[in-house]
Formats: structure tokens, C-alpha cells, sequence
């Protein structure tokens, strides 16, 4: 059973979740098993097994759930592109369906399904810590001019980083594009300066960590309160 658990691992439910249900079909294999035929009741037992973990699978390995059927077409219609791509060329959904027995449009109908969930928190580049969730606009936010109070933010950001060290300085200032350029990665500062993209990381936090003090903060306090 552990070896069709470990075929299925790793495609949106856990191994336990199959497990437990590969353990429930067994019962079933020792009801329905009739020790005077010719078959091992291991032989016998598998089949009960991989239905019981593939079922699980199409039930519970999207969020949205997709239909059965639908899911054993887009894997014949896989298999299709896949030896379309092995022999060199991306096979047409008209192509696809000519194997099939299926109509073009119902080809790229099945294909248009086949998407999958992807978590608010999940980041968008790894490494990088922006979520999607950070990407979705706010109705009820104030805009950016509007939340600035009068003052001038440029001088006071300079006066709270001036006493920073100068590698630190300048990975603000590209991060956030603070000198009018657009903000960089933390790939591209790492490139600039000859480090990783970690310890860029690890300086971008130093960094942020010294302007949270408070005689910083109340340089910064008008910028910030309304925000």
C-alpha cells in the first residue's frame, strides 16, 4: 500500500489522508476477496487500494472540485500533448480531439478547467517576501498623495538614514527606489554589490530595525501617523 501512496505523494492531499484511505479499501478487499480463485490477496488487495487513493484524489486534490470525468480526460488529453511533444511539435486542441474521438472546442474547453488554487500568502518570487495578497488593490485605501502629510519626506527619510552604515544606506535606497528610480530586487542589489541576495536581506533588515528606534521613528512620526 505504501508504494501507491508514494506513486500518488506530493499532487494536493496529504500522505496520511491517502494512507488512511488506502487502509479503510482494505476491508472492503477482505469482504469481497474468495480465497479459492487463483490470485493472491495481495494482487487482489491492490486494486482496492489504488481506487481508494485515486478517488481521494479526485475529490480532494483541488479546492474547487473538478469533476471525475473531466479529470481522467484532461489526462488522456496530457498524454496526447506529451507524445505530441516528444515526437517534436505541441499538438493542436483539433489534433488532440482527432485522437480522442472529442470535438476541438470541447478539447479546449477541458483545458480551460485545469487550474488550480493558489494561496493569498504565497510569494510571488521566492525569496522576495511579496504575496499576492500584497498585490490586490484597496478600495478603502487613501491614495499615497493624499496620505502624505505637508512636510518634506525626502530630507526627513535623509536625516533618519544618515547615520546609518553606508552599505545599508544604499540598499534602502535601491530597494525602495528612494533616489526616483524604480525599486530593485534583492537579486539585483545582490549583483550591484557583490553579495548574496541573503545578506542583502539580512542588511535590509538591520537596516529597517535601526530606523524603528524611536529617536528615528519621531523624525518620521508625520509621515507616518496617518498612514
Amino acid at each position: 500500500m505504501l508504494a501507491t501512496v508514494n506513486r500518488y505523494r506530493g499532487l494536493g492531499v496529504d500522505s496520511a489522508d491517502l494512507i488512511q484511505e488506502g487502509n479503510a479499501s482494505l476491508f472492503q478487499a477482505v469482504e469481497g476477496f474468495d480465497w479459492r480463485r487463483d490470485v493472491r490477496f495481495r494482487t487482489y488487495a491492490q486494486y482496492w487500494v489504488q481506487q481508494a487513493v485515486l478517488k481521494q484524489l479526485y475529490n480532494h486534490a483541488r479546492t474547487v472540485r473538478v469533476p471525475i470525468w473531466v479529470q481522467k480526460l484532461l489526462g488522456k488529453i496530457k498524454r496526447v500533448q506529451e507524445e505530441g511533444r516528444r515526437a517534436g511539435r505541441e499538438p493542436t486542441a483539433a489534433e488532440v480531439g482527432k485522437v480522442l474521438g472529442l470535438a476541438a472546442s470541447k478539447v479546449e474547453w477541458l483545458l480551460a478547467t485545469r487550474r488550480y488554487a493558489q494561496s493569498l500568502d504565497a510569494e510571488l518570487v521566492a525569496g522576495e517576501g511579496a504575496t499576492m495578497a500584497q498585490m490586490l488593490a484597496d478600495d478603502n485605501a487613501i491614495s499615497v498623495p493624499d496620505s502624505v502629510p505637508e512636510g518634506d519626506l525626502r530630507k526627513s527619510l535623509a536625516d533618519a538614514m544618515g547615520d546609518l552604515p553606508d552599505r545599508e544606506r544604499v540598499i534602502l535606497r535601491r530597494r525602495f527606489g528612494l533616489d526616483g528610480k524604480e525599486p530593485e530586487t534583492l537579486a539585483e542589489i545582490a549583483d550591484g554589490m557583490g553579495i548574496t541576495a541573503e545578506r542583502v536581506r539580512q542588511l535590509q533588515a538591520a537596516a529597517m530595525d535601526r530606523l524603528k528606534r524611536p529617536a528615528k521613528l519621531e523624525r518620521l512620526k508625520a509621515f507616518v501617523e496617518q498612514v
